[in-house]
Protein backbone atom coordinates (compact mmCIF):
# COMPACT_ATOMS: atom_id res chain seq x y z
CA UNK A 1 0.00 0.00 0.00
CA UNK A 2 0.89 3.49 0.09
CA UNK A 3 -0.47 6.83 0.59
CA UNK A 4 -0.14 9.49 -1.92
CA UNK A 5 -2.08 13.10 -2.05
CA UNK A 6 -5.42 11.95 -0.05
CA UNK A 7 -5.59 8.83 -1.96
CA UNK A 8 -4.48 5.15 -0.96
CA UNK A 9 -3.36 2.59 -3.37
CA UNK A 10 -3.34 -1.09 -2.84
CA UNK A 11 -2.30 -4.30 -4.47
CA UNK A 12 -1.59 -7.66 -4.28
CA UNK A 13 -3.61 -10.68 -5.22
CA UNK A 14 -7.32 -9.74 -6.14
CA UNK A 15 -10.03 -9.44 -9.35
CA UNK A 16 -12.61 -7.11 -7.34
CA UNK A 17 -13.67 -4.90 -4.42
CA UNK A 18 -16.98 -4.10 -3.75
CA UNK A 19 -18.34 -6.20 -6.58
CA UNK A 20 -16.00 -3.97 -9.05
CA UNK A 21 -13.45 -5.67 -11.07
CA UNK A 22 -9.89 -4.33 -10.35
CA UNK A 23 -7.34 -6.53 -11.48
CA UNK A 24 -4.16 -6.78 -8.99
CA UNK A 25 -4.31 -3.05 -8.02
CA UNK A 26 -7.34 -0.43 -6.57
CA UNK A 27 -7.37 3.46 -5.49
CA UNK A 28 -9.27 4.24 -2.31
CA UNK A 29 -10.51 7.89 -2.42
CA UNK A 30 -12.28 7.98 0.85
CA UNK A 31 -15.33 7.30 -0.11
CA UNK A 32 -15.38 4.53 -2.92
CA UNK A 33 -12.68 2.05 -4.42
CA UNK A 34 -11.83 3.11 -8.25
CA UNK A 35 -9.65 1.05 -10.28
CA UNK A 36 -6.40 1.67 -11.79
CA UNK A 37 -7.10 0.92 -15.28
CA UNK A 38 -7.51 -2.46 -16.88
CA UNK A 39 -4.55 -3.86 -13.52
CA UNK A 40 -2.43 -6.34 -14.26
CA UNK A 41 -2.54 -9.60 -15.57
CA UNK A 42 -0.79 -12.46 -16.37
CA UNK A 43 -1.32 -14.83 -19.82
CA UNK A 44 1.03 -17.71 -18.52
CA UNK A 45 -0.55 -21.09 -17.15
CA UNK A 46 -0.17 -21.37 -13.70
CA UNK A 47 1.60 -18.13 -12.90
CA UNK A 48 -1.11 -16.15 -11.28
CA UNK A 49 -0.48 -12.36 -11.24
CA UNK A 50 0.30 -10.62 -8.25
CA UNK A 51 1.71 -7.39 -7.67
CA UNK A 52 4.08 -7.55 -4.76
CA UNK A 53 5.34 -3.92 -4.57
CA UNK A 54 4.01 0.01 -5.03
CA UNK A 55 5.80 3.02 -4.79
CA UNK A 56 5.64 6.74 -6.22
CA UNK A 57 8.19 8.65 -7.43
CA UNK A 58 8.13 12.19 -8.89
CA UNK A 59 4.58 11.62 -9.23
CA UNK A 60 3.66 8.44 -10.84
CA UNK A 61 3.02 5.04 -9.30
CA UNK A 62 5.04 2.15 -9.77
CA UNK A 63 4.21 -1.35 -9.65
CA UNK A 64 6.80 -4.90 -9.17
CA UNK A 65 5.31 -8.19 -8.73
CA UNK A 66 4.77 -11.58 -11.10
CA UNK A 67 2.62 -10.02 -14.26
CA UNK A 68 3.30 -9.94 -18.23
CA UNK A 69 0.54 -6.90 -18.97
CA UNK A 70 -0.40 -4.21 -17.66
CA UNK A 71 -3.63 -3.05 -19.24
CA UNK A 72 -3.20 -4.71 -23.11
CA UNK A 73 0.68 -3.65 -22.82
CA UNK A 74 3.22 -6.29 -22.39
CA UNK A 75 5.85 -5.83 -19.56
CA UNK A 76 8.26 -7.80 -18.06
CA UNK A 77 6.76 -7.72 -13.96
CA UNK A 78 7.62 -3.99 -13.53
CA UNK A 79 5.49 -1.27 -15.13
CA UNK A 80 4.83 2.52 -14.26
CA UNK A 81 1.45 4.31 -14.03
CA UNK A 82 0.76 8.39 -14.26
CA UNK A 83 -1.16 9.40 -11.99
CA UNK A 84 -3.37 12.21 -12.54
CA UNK A 85 -2.73 15.70 -11.17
Amino acid sequence: MVFYKNKLYVAGVFTKIGGKIMNNIARWDGKSWQPLGAGFSSNKKNYPAKVMALCIYKGDLYAAGRFDHSGNKPVENIARLKLSK
